[in-house]
């Protein structure tokens, strides 16, 4: 076995990066290190938890400077008793499972103890875990896989304020209380946890509904109770969903009404608005609306713009600018043109005698050019057989399409063509010479009467 040395405590410091001043360190790791004894903590006082699970230690001792730990792991070893605790005070969980503990004492003294962890020991009797009615600060007592047969722990349990977990599984007395788990849940009204698994509020229910029957009528009215119970349960799990849809139905209403009036609220502002800037108007069957009549009237006023509701400030015209508008508007009347006449119409005035000048001639290479792009124009127009076959084409289509012939499409679509097609015109070269135009001959012309 290794000695719990004050070197070994150091290395284990060491190893686990806590502070090598003793007192400064808050929690020790001395577990599966082979102790058989607890010793040369004095130095540590500040320890709030210890880890000693794993080693052989027989008794537990050496722990009477730690007086700030709250945790105390002390499981898997060999210890028999629990003893030498007592400047523990401030002791929250103790944890003695798998050990040898034969009796559960000197722990009255603590407290704070609130966790008590006695799972695999040798405990049997009632007086062997009598000593935990002294312990009221006890909420989670751990006792499974023990042999405690004896009913009476029931009654011990009941003298612990507030016991809130509760560990009894593997015992030979969870088979001799009759419907274990419902008579222990309503035996103890702080209880939450039970074995494996927690205790819900319609757990207790039902368990309170079952033992009171059980209590008046014998089995059948326990569970017939308990089906009542079941019954009332699901009733009230309904109505209070019902009661939940109904006040978020209400309040989705009161939402959109809430909404709806505030969209009301704010057209009856706007409309406030638009009437306080529109002048107020009043006509023989509709009031405020202004209509062109009244616009125009107004305006002519001259003291309030009908549109804009804005007053109209008079002001003197400048003397330049009106002349320069008079003048304006006397050209725009002198440039009318006259009202139409409805004498009888006399005969136009005959042209001027016309004279022998003859007009200048262009120069020949421009006439050429001329002549060449206007047989060219013509030829393009005859020579465009493409489109002609293009034009056939869609027109063929849709004849097909509607079950007509070609000619009827063509008349429809406005396209009416004769069977032969014009004859090509010839091209003849061009020659370049010198084009010579006569004068026209002088024309007579007669004087009307």
């Amino acid at each position: 076995m290794v000695e719990m040395s004050p070197e070994a405590l150091k290395n284990i410091c060491k190893q686990h990066s806590l502070y090598s001043t003793p007192y400064l360190n808050d929690k020790l790791y001395c577990q599966y290190k082979g102790f058989s004894e607890i010793k040369s903590l004095e130095e540590y006082t500040g320890l709030r938890c210890l880890w000693l699970e794993g080693n052989g230690i027989q008794c537990i001792q050496g722990l009477e400077k730690c007086t700030e730990l709250r945790t105390l792991y002390l499981h898997e070893n060999c210890i028999e008793k629990i003893e030498k605790l007592e400047t523990l005070v401030l002791l929250d969980t103790l944890n003695l499972n798998k050990n040898c503990v034969k009796k559960v004492e000197n722990l009255s003294m603590l407290p704070n103890l609130h966790c008590l962890l006695l799972s695999h020991n040798r405990l049997s009797t009632y007086e062997d875990v009598e000593h935990l009615k002294d312990c009221k600060a006890l909420q989670s007592i751990d006792l499974q896989q023990n042999s405690i047969d004896d009913i009476r722990i029931l009654d011990l349990f009941k003298q612990i304020p507030d016991l809130r977990v509760l560990y009894l599984q593997g015992n030979p007395v969870t088979k001799k209380i009759k419907y274990y788990r419902k008579t222990i849940t309503a035996a103890l009204p702080t209880l939450r946890y039970l074995d494996d698994r927690p205790i819900f509020p319609e757990d207790r229910l039902r368990a309170e509904a079952f033992t009171k029957g059980l209590a008046e009528g014998g089995v059948k009215a326990a569970q017939a109770a308990e089906r009542a119970e079941i019954k009332r349960q699901r009733e009230e799990k309904k109505a209070k969903e019902e009661r939940n849809f109904r006040q978020f139905e209400e309040m989705l209403r009161n939402a959109r009404l809430e909404r709806e009036a505030k969209k009301v609220e704010e057209e009856r502002k706007k409309a406030e608005a638009a009437a306080s800037t529109t002048p107020a108007t009043e006509t023989a069957g509709t009031e405020g609306l202004v209509t062109m009549a009244t616009a125009i009237e107004t305006a002519q006023k001259g003291e309030v713009n009908p549109f804009s509701g804005e007053k109209v400030i008079p002001t003197k015209e400048n003397e330049v600018l009106t002349k320069a508008r008079e003048a304006r508007v006397n050209e725009l009347m002198n440039d009318a043109p006259p009202a139409p006449s409805t004498a009888k119409s006399t005969a136009p005035p005959l042209p001027p005698a016309s004279t022998n000048v003859a007009p200048p001639l262009p120069p020949a290479s421009n006439v050429n050019k001329v002549s060449l792009e206007s047989e060219k124009n013509d030829s393009d127009i005859f020579d465009d057989d493409d489109d002609d076959d293009y034009i056939n084409s869609a027109l063929a289509l849709n004849a097909a399409a509607y079950g007509v012939d070609v000619d009827s499409v063509r008349r429809e679509v406005g396209i009416v063509r004769s069977n032969s097609k014009p004859a090509k015109k010839a091209v003849k070269p061009a020659v370049e010479k010198q084009v010579v135009v006569d004068a026209p001959k002088e024309t007579e012309v007669e004087e009307l009467d």
